[in-house]
């Protein structure tokens, strides 16, 4: 049993070496984790890396597998670079493992978290301008609507007086 663990360590590991040609640099940072994060869940690699699996739609991944995974990640960077990239690849593994742990092991939640904040953004902005635009729009139908209403009860007001002041001359007429 151990040499086929190993066997699978191996290999995984030779699937992770594609990610130390990476620039993990400060300034690369958030590029990078976001294309390491993609690669772990949701590569065609996926099911062997972190054992990525779907049950109920929902693709899930396995934390043993991911912990593991991002451990022979850190490895293959610093075989393949040597020990001058440690520190920035260390860096980009703290922010991996704190996704694995705020995913509740969603292979979409994990990678999610590294999306652009500024689309992210955006997007809360463009909704955010909707709803208010929607709010403007309905405030106005309903004050027009209440005008309306309001000049529609003004005239029946003005007629129905009119009537009566018509009404009390013809009586006063006959009388």
């Amino acid at each position: 049993k151990g040499a086929e663990q190993q066997r699978w360590n191996l290999d995984r590991l030779c699937k992770l070496a594609v990610l130390s040609v990476k620039d993990y640099s400060a300034k690369a940072k958030k590029k990078t984790t976001k294309e390491v994060a993609h690669y772990l869940m949701n590569s065609p690699v996926s099911n062997i890396l972190v054992g990525a699996n779907t049950f109920n739609n929902t693709m899930w991944f396995n934390k043993e597998a991911c912990d593991s995974a991002l451990y022979l990640f850190v490895t293959a960077v610093i075989i393949v670079n040597g020990e001058s990239k440690a520190k920035d690849v260390l860096a980009v593994y703290k922010e991996l493992v704190a996704a694995q742990e705020a995913s509740e092991y969603k292979c979409s939640q994990f990678a999610e978290v590294f999306e652009s904040k500024t689309s992210t953004k955006k997007a809360a902005v463009t909704k955010k301008a909707s709803t208010t635009k929607k709010a403007a729009v309905t405030k106005k139908a309903a004050t027009a609507k209440k005008a309306a209403t309001t000049k529609k009860t003004a005239t029946t007001k003005k007629t129905v007086t009119a009537k009566k002041v018509n009404a009390k001359k013809t009586t006063s007429k006959k009388a």
